[in-house]
């Protein structure tokens, strides 16, 4: 989840999960690099 707010310092974490092959079965490399995209595509849209 994201916490924080934009004017001060943001801060996040992943949740304690371990990577599951059926939910991403491209491999844990390919499945955080996804996570990061989306995060990335977050903050962008944000502004």
């Amino acid at each position: 989840m994201i916490g924080g707010d934009l004017d001060g310092v943001l801060t996040f974490s992943w949740p304690d999960e371990e990577w599951d092959y059926e939910e991403a079965p491209e491999g844990r490399e390919a499945n955080e690099a996804h996570r990061w995209e989306k995060f990335g595509a977050m903050l962008t849209a944000a502004g």
